[in-house]
């Protein structure tokens, strides 16, 4: 080798050293200066203040780490601290930044009501607005609200061992294990997480009865197509803004609720699965964070102002009316209540399915297996049931005209008003129905009602089902007794009728009733009322008293078929008049027959005929009573009744038909 190509070599050896120790210098002040910008952009278009610690640089790996951040919002009340932030490849261009992998470590964001802390995150996969995701309306075109940062937001995978939130109410909520798949414009892929829980002080110490603590408790709990837009509209109040999806499904594993009570008692609940599917969300009318001096007020039982009731109601109208959701379902729940100097309340339920569900409408509830049970009072089992077209929009209404002060609250709703307000429900329904209490028993195989509500007049149509009834008194009651009289076993039997109101003609019709007991006998009527005003269902006062005494009388049809019960009274009769049964069952027909037509008269001749037919041979009487005027009112035969037979008889006439 020459001394010219040694000096060649020399000098590139010189120059690579050089630039092996230049290299980094010069990319850490240019990383400096680009993190510097992106801040400076932050501070700027979120009206915050803005501080860093060192910057370094990886050049090989090309990661930039920064240690201490914070971000101080305008006034102070927003702040965020960020102990150290790791970027691995960052790029960005037209305002968007976009990272392999980012760390997050020591994570605390303080805001007006609540404090999260993340002690590590890991990012993989992000792109999002350069500027960060705190928005400030108004300075910037693409980002007028927090929702328009989270629809620029997306990561492939994020991972945060431990997520704690603290509320300034003392309310602490806590994340382990989360994970966030495949968020896309701000809506989350999937969602998971190893338990999430959630501790409060209840309610205030100065009631001595309330409630002191509380704490909720998951197990596995995963989430299906998050929008974090639509949760922020909604959170902060975004106007003119219709319901948006929220959420596809969400379940929570092994949910858990203890609530301690004072001076001494327990409440607990537990449900093996809790699934929800199709949830969807309008922006309140306000920022949620507006309700938490009422909140607060509430919680330490202070004295509420008009203005702060109507407030409250607001905010609760809010909620019913954002929220919609297709279905919730629980599985295996239990509660149970323990208080000092109480019996122990527990409550099970198999399954129970609610939805679809919006605008204070109902469409569903089915519960399988339940079981109620009050230590030495009560336990009551029912295998299935349900409730169908829940509707208290007419309510909602209401509330909100009040909320707006369209309504005073002292305000009382007029009758025409309450037809409007009262919630309605289209059907209910329980199969297998056991209860006991010391003081007797009740079984039924079912019980059904069903009904014809508009929304804005009363029911039309009420239809009652009970099958299979089995009632057993306690031993020394009357009723017991009064089963023994008649030498029954027990009340069993079933029961049904169908009453149905026509708002145009003013007609209350009672299209058919079925008693049927075993041993008794059974009973069908059916009949109707004119000038029956719909609005007495609700009126009270005088105006009660003009609408009912406006109700006229119309034909009612009863039929009697004995099962049992006639011969057992008439013996009974004739026992206490020391007579034989037989021949007093034949001196009472004689009797009847005579005193019928004496009392409405010849026509009733053949009615008194077939009214002893029936007592001497019981089998069916068909009994039909007609008013004997056009006018005649419901009024004039409660009236007429307190005379006894006699005052009936200026009222109604009776025929009777008897039936082998």
């Amino acid at each position: 080798m020459n001394r010219k190509t040694a000096g060649i070599l020399g000098a590139l050896v010189i120059c690579a050293a050089t630039l092996a120790f230049a290299t980094p210098y010069a990319v850490r002040k240019f990383a400096e200066a680009e993190v510097d910008r992106s801040l400076s952009r932050i501070a700027w278009q979120t009206t915050s203040l803005v501080r860093r610690g060192d910057v370094t640089v990886d050049v090989w790996s090309w990661t930039v780490n920064v240690a201490s951040i914070e971000i101080i919002g305008a006034g102070g009340e927003t702040r965020t601290e960020i102990g150290r932030l790791t970027i691995v490849r960052p790029s960005g261009s037209d305002g968007r930044m976009t990272a392999r992998r980012m760390i997050l470590d020591d994570v605390k964001a303080a805001g007006p009501s609540e404090t999260m802390t993340i002690p590590r995150a890991e990012i993989r996969g992000y792109a999002g607005p350069e500027r960060g995701l705190t928005a400030t309306p108004g300075l910037n075109r693409g980002a007028k609200s927090q929702a328009d940062l989270f629809e620029n937001l997306s990561i492939d995978r994020l991972v945060a061992p431990v997520v704690t939130f603290t509320a300034k109410s003392g309310i602490r909520r806590s994340v382990r294990n989360l994970v966030v798949s495949g968020m896309q414009d701000g809506v989350i892929g999937s969602a998971t997480a190893d338990a999430i829980t959630l501790t409060a002080p209840y309610l205030p110490r100065t009631d001595p009865d309330a409630p002191s603590s509380l704490l909720i408790s998951t197990g596995a709990v995963r989430y299906e197509q998050l929008s974090l837009p639509t949760l922020w509209r909604f959170r902060d109040g975004v106007k003119d803004e219709e319901r948006r999806s929220l959420l596809k499904s969400a379940s929570i594993a092994d949910l858990n609720v203890s609530l301690t009570m004072r001076p001494g008692g327990r409440f607990s609940a537990s449900a093996d699965r809790l699934d929800v599917d199709d949830v969807a969300l309008s922006p309140l009318g306000f920022e949620l964070s507006a309700f938490d001096p009422i909140a607060t007020g509430m919680r330490f039982g202070s004295d509420a102002t008009p203005n702060e009731v109507r407030e409250q109601l607001s905010f609760t109208a809010s909620l019913l009316r954002a929220a919609s959701f297709r279905k919730v379902a629980v599985t295996n729940a239990r509660a149970q209540i323990s208080s000092a100097g109480e019996p122990q309340t527990t409550f099970n339920l198999g399954s129970v399915q609610v939805g679809p569900y919006a605008d204070a409408r109902l469409d569903t509830v089915k519960f399988a297996k339940a079981a109620y049970e009050e230590a030495g009072a009560m336990k009551a089992t029912l295998d299935a049931g349900g409730a169908y077209g829940f509707d208290a929009s007419g309510v909602l209404a209401y509330v909100e005209r009040v909320a707006r002060n369209e309504v005073l609250l002292t305000t009382t709703p007029t009758a025409s008003e309450m037809l409007k307000i009262i919630p309605r429900v289209k059907a209910l329904d329980a199969q297998a129905l056991d209860v006991w209490t010391p003081d007797g028993s009740l079984k039924a195989d079912r019980a059904r009602i069903d009904l014809d509500a508009p929304l804005d007049a009363v029911p039309q149509n009420v239809m009652v089902r009970l099958d299979g009834l089995d009632a057993s008194p306690p031993a020394d009651s009357a009723a017991q007794k009064w089963i023994e009289r008649m030498e029954l076993d027990g009340l069993k039997g079933s029961a049904k009728f169908s009453v149905t109101l026509d708002p145009d003609k003013n007609a209350l019709k009672l299209d058919w009733l079925d008693y049927s007991f075993e041993g008794l006998g059974a009973i069908e009527a059916s009949g109707s009322f004119a000038d029956v005003d719909p609005v007495l269902a609700v009126a009270s006062g005088a105006d009660f008293v003009d609408k009912f005494s406006a109700i006229k009388l119309a034909p009612f049809k009863l039929t009697l078929k004995d099962g049992g019960a006639a011969d057992v009274l008439l013996r009974r009769a004739a026992a206490k008049a020391g007579e034989p049964p037989e021949s007093f069952r034949e001196s009472f027909a004689r009797e009847l027959q005579e005193t019928i037509p004496a009392l409405l008269g010849p026509p009733a001749e053949q009615s008194g005929v077939a009214a002893a037919d029936f007592i001497r041979d019981p089998r069916s009487a068909e009994i039909t009573l007609a008013p004997r005027k056009t006018d005649q009112t419901l009024l004039d035969l409660i009236r007429a009744a307190q005379l006894g037979p006699v005052g009936l008889a200026q009222v109604v006439d009776l025929q009777v038909l008897y039936k082998r």
